[in-house]
């Protein structure tokens, strides 16, 4: 029994002294990994960083292997409520028929330039890294507070990537052209790995919203992120939960092929009403009849309603309200006579839909 005692407690004694070793042993790696965070603290901007001689092989030798989180079952996620669909597999995205898309790679035909510039960067950009025409028609990135050397232009891996100089700045995307209802980018962070909130902007204002894993830029590494629409995409707001730098990459934007803006069943090429207004009653201008917008061969009871309306505010001048909106109505009981005909509506509806159309605010005028 005594001998016993003895070798567990040789044993307990061993167990310590290994536990003192490892701490003893990881102990500096973690204070060097805390003292370089504490310098990366220190800077306000990217190039401020770079200028100083921050040894980024060294951040990176000390910081833990990095595994995106992005890589889930779950690559292609469909947001129900904004009609938005989401990629976070390049892949995917390219198998959904979204491999015809404009690339911008922000390459410059001058790579020796200098790396900071100031707001936008645009088809318009003339400095020492890009000549006008250089960036694609269209896009413009640029940071929400408008200062000299907003942006940062550095060559990552052979590859140039735009940065958010300021880290308390973030970017922002706007495109100018129309019918862009997809657009993809690569994406990762200045100082380490987090999370980026990305907002979706249209017409009618913010569509959705989405956030990604991004990992440190530093490793080589991009997380994908892709989206579609049914509404065309204005703008996208990049902004990092950490307040890092964002890094930006490889922005492609267009319209995929084998789409289906307006989700209806039918492609865009096979459908005579590509945008189809899906609500689920009939609204004229406004005013919600509380009839059920049925869909038939790839357009719905809204979109012939729609036709009428636009044809009727082609001839509106602002002198001649009354006679159109007579014209309107009139058209309005037609069509829902072949309706009634067709057994689509009852006697009923048809008189709900006739009195929303009287007392509608049509014609008006449209934005060109």
């Amino acid at each position: 029994m005594k001998h016993f005692k003895t070798m567990y407690y040789m044993l307990f004694i061993a167990v310590i002294m290994v536990s003192c070793e490892k701490e003893t042993t990881t102990l500096p790696e973690n204070s060097k990994l805390n003292e370089q965070e504490k310098d990366i603290l220190e800077f306000k901007s990217v190039s401020e960083m770079v200028d100083a001689g921050f040894d980024f092989n060294a951040h990176r030798a000390i910081l833990p292997t990095q595994k995106s989180s992005n890589d889930q079952l779950n690559s292609k996620i469909i947001d129900e409520e904004s009609g938005l669909i989401f990629y976070t597999d390049r892949e995917e995205f390219l198998n959904d028929g979204c491999d015809n898309l404009t690339l911008e790679n922000f390459e410059p035909t001058n790579p020796f330039g200098i790396n900071t510039i100031s707001n936008p960067l645009n088809e318009n950009t003339d400095n020492d890294l890009y000549s006008p025409g250089e960036i694609q028609s269209g896009i413009s990135i640029y940071t929400d507070v408008n200062r000299e050397n907003s942006l940062y232009i550095p060559s990552i891996n052979s590859t140039f990537k735009i940065v958010a100089n300021y880290y308390v700045d973030y970017l922002n995307i706007d495109i100018s052209l129309p019918y862009i209802y997809t657009v993809s980018m690569n994406l990762s962070l200045w100082s380490g790995s987090g999370n980026i909130d990305i907002q979706i902007f249209g017409n009618s204002g913010l569509i959705g919203s989405f956030t990604i894993s991004a990992p440190y830029t530093h490793f080589g590494e991009e997380a994908f992120f892709g989206v579609q629409s049914i509404e065309p995409i204005t703008k996208i707001t990049l902004n990092s939960q950490t307040g890092d730098a964002e890094v930006l990459d490889n922005l492609s934007f267009g319209t995929c092929n084998n789409t289906d803006f307006d989700r209806d069943g039918c492609l865009n090429e096979e459908d005579p009403s590509p945008h189809s207004i899906m609500t689920e009653t009939i609204i004229i201008g406004g005013i919600n009849t509380g009839v059920l917008n049925k869909l038939e061969s790839c357009s719905t009871m809204s979109d012939e309603i729609d036709v009428l309306i636009r044809s009727i505010n082609a001839e509106y001048t602002g002198n001649n309200y009354d006679s159109l909106h007579k014209k309107f109505v009139s058209g309005v009981a037609q069509i829902t006579y072949y309706w009634r005909l067709k057994r689509k509506i009852t006697s009923k509806q048809r008189t709900t839909i006739s009195n929303a159309a009287w007392n509608a605010n049509i014609p008006f005028w449209e934005d060109k």
